[in-house]
């Protein structure tokens, strides 16, 4: 039976209850940034491992003015497929020539918040002597595919959601492409990213569904200061669901509905380096900004 990595960002490590705009003014002048960072190391076996996430939840006024900053850490948990998500927002047209591997288990961070639910899943692929390089020696390329986000209630509102991810090296440039969407909010959409060999290359599918509003975007530095990922923006791929207003939102902005992106990134190495590649793995967040629009908290 198939397993699938699941990281719990409980609500017990953060605050109680959100605040909401002050009485006075329509205005929001308080914006919750989640910014938290785990690392998945993969194995030459096929293998995913996940350690804790670790970071904060950033209070911030209307500036981005850091006014709280409440510790976060989650821990990882095994769970069957059938208990976590419905189907796999990421998907492979082939099970691919000589060399390919798909890790396992998907690694997925599970938002289970009292107001604010979801999850945001990472799958990671490798194709062996994929092409040579500028020395003509053989190089290993990898893929990774990120898709997921946050539905929110009871008065809270979301401005930002998607997924990060970036190889766990924040001075050589490895990556060579990526891929997300950007502009008007489409109900349903998938991009595609395929590996970069002469022939019969995999060609890997992420996929969302979701309520049309607003803008998508992507990037290689994250939606809103973040250190941590920001560090490894040469190898970085960000892609978001943003609310129009920000950063100067009123209560009846932003989405209480479902809203998230997909986002792909192709990162090559020389085949040698490949064992040392895995071991260093991939930073993975799942990026989460919104606000209380409810006059008597959320």
């Amino acid at each position: 039976m198939r397993r699938i990595i699941v990281m719990i960002f409980g609500c017990l490590a953060l605050a109680a209850m959100s605040l909401p705009a002050r009485a006075d003014s329509d205005a929001v002048d308080r914006y919750y940034r989640l910014q938290a960072t785990g690392l998945v190391t993969l194995t030459p076996d096929g293998a995913t491992h996940t350690g804790d996430i670790v970071g904060s939840e950033a209070v911030v006024n209307a500036v981005g003015e850091v006014v709280d900053r409440i510790p976060f850490r989650a821990n990882a948990a095994d769970r069957p497929l059938g208990q976590t998500i419905a189907h796999m927002p990421c998907v492979q047209d082939t099970k691919g020539r000589d060399g390919f591997t798909a890790y396992l288990p998907p690694v997925v961070y599970s938002i289970d918040r009292k107001n604010e639910k979801g999850s945001f899943s990472f799958n990671f692929y490798s194709q062996d002597n994929a092409r040579q390089n500028q020395f003509r020696q053989p190089t290993v390329q990898m893929i990774s595919c990120a898709a997921g986000g946050v539905d929110a209630g009871n008065g809270s509102r979301i401005t930002v959601s998607g997924p990060g991810m970036a190889f766990n090296d924040a001075q050589t440039p490895h990556i060579l492409g990526h891929n997300w969407q950007e502009g008007k909010t489409p109900k349903d959409y998938s991009i595609s990213l395929s590996f970069q060999v002469p022939v019969d290359g995999v060609t890997v599918t992420g996929g969302i569904q979701q309520n049309p509003a607003n803008y998508l975007k992507g990037s290689v530095v994250p939606p809103y200061d973040y250190g941590d990922m920001a560090q490894f923006h040469n190898n970085a791929v960000n892609a978001w669901w943003e609310e129009g207003c920000r950063p100067h939102c009123r209560r009846w902005n932003g989405s209480a509905d479902y809203q998230g992106s997909v986002g792909e990134g192709l990162w090559e190495f020389p085949q040698a380096y490949k064992n040392d590649a895995l071991s260093r793995g991939f930073k993975i967040a799942g990026y989460l900004e919104h606000f209380c629009a409810n006059p008597f908290g959320c």
